[in-house]
């Protein structure tokens, strides 16, 4: 008895090369957001300069310190505009990407309904195919072949605004770590080692501010992340001791700076023999990359009551 025999077709397995799994919308959404930073950014320099210039531009203000201000002014707002054009780079980059995925999605979407017909087992991410006979076998791999094309170009395509968004991150965070403002926590700290709280007579102990006490005082600043303390009523050798309380619990990177700033001498009522040692002010300055002192000046005012002076620590932020 005759009959006919039909040909054995191979299955055929691929991945899912048909879903980009991307998201235009979000992409979109995005474009907006950076949009409104472009109109955030241009605002601010418009703003910046229109002020400035009604100030600085006349005779309101003038010399030195004028020049000074215009020069940094500039440099502001030069950054503003730059960061507002490289943020208008950024919107147009992803809205190109959003563009590039939707419509290859589309084609992706066109070469998969051709298959529709043929028997197909997913599992995960892998396709496999059960062509019944040459002809859907013939097909699936014409459209395996059109969807990896359509791939390729989708990379080649997204390639120009994916360097452009890679490129703009490290200038902007650049740009915001130099303008983002930066803030010092300060102490204004009067002690009381001198007058009533500088109890010299043993008899008369009592509490004799923080004399005696540096590895308290010591705590109490760095327990406060305290950047700048300027102390009042302080002995030169108790501001030493301080400077090395306050460096045994430096952290990384830090170093404690304790300015002194003579005023007069001053008895000092520590122990059963007092005497005179150098009495004033002093600022604490924690350093580290972003703060730095860059010198010191002490100004006696005149003798008073006890001695009057005043120290001038200059700093410098990174």
């Amino acid at each position: 008895m005759g009959g006919t025999t039909l040909p054995f077709m191979a299955d055929i397995t691929v991945s899912n090369l048909w879903d980009l799994q991307a998201d235009p919308g979000q992409l979109e959404a995005d474009a907006i957001t950076w949009q409104g930073r472009v109109t955030d950014l241009q605002t601010a320099q418009d703003l910046i300069d229109a002020a400035a210039d009604r100030v600085v531009d006349g005779e309101y203000w003038t010399g030195s310190t004028a020049d000074a201000f215009t020069v940094h002014r500039e440099k502001l707002t030069a950054d503003l505009g730059a960061a507002a054009a490289l943020a208008g780079e950024v919107v147009t980059a992803l809205n190109t990407c959003a563009d590039v995925l939707r419509y290859n999605q589309g084609l992706l979407t066109q070469e998969r309904c051709r298959l529709e017909g043929i028997a197909v087992t997913r599992s995960g991410g892998q396709w496999t195919f059960h062509p019944a006979d040459e002809a859907q076998e013939t097909l699936v791999h014409n459209v395996i072949t059109a969807a990896n094309e359509i791939r390729r170009r989708v990379d080649e395509q997204l390639t120009p605004p994916k360097t452009v968004l890679a490129d703009a991150l490290p200038t902007l965070q650049d740009q915001r770590d130099r303008w983002t403002a930066r803030t010092l926590r300060m102490l204004n700290f009067n002690i009381q080692e001198g007058g009533e709280g500088n109890k010299a007579a043993p008899w008369d102990r009592g509490d004799h501010g923080y004399q005696g006490r540096m590895d308290e005082l010591a705590q109490r600043i760095v327990d406060g992340d305290v950047d700048v303390a300027t102390l009042q009523e302080i002995f030169r050798v108790d501001a030493e001791q301080l400077e090395e309380e306050l460096n045994a619990l430096a952290g990384d990177g830090e170093r404690w700076e304790v300015h002194f700033g003579q005023a007069s001498e001053k008895w000092r009522g520590s122990g059963y023999i007092p005497g005179k040692e150098d009495f004033g002010n002093v600022v604490v300055v924690r350093t580290h990359d972003g703060l730095q002192t860059t010198g010191e000046q002490n100004t006696v005012i005149g003798d008073g009551d006890g001695g009057r002076a005043a120290i001038e620590v200059n700093m410098e932020l990174g």
